[in-house]
């Protein structure tokens, strides 16, 4: 799930940040979210 998450924000950054910023958006994210469980409340 925090694959999808970070894939998710990624995608709409795109518009926005260049190539640099993206890998150090994801290298942000997955540092952030490694210590959390995310679940889909959706499903």
């Amino acid at each position: 799930m925090k694959d999808e998450l970070v894939a998710e924000v990624m995608q709409q950054m795109l518009p926005y940040l260049d190539n640099a910023q993206l890998k150090q958006l994801r290298l942000v994210m997955k540092h952030t979210l490694f210590h959390y469980d995310i679940s889909d409340s959706t499903a």
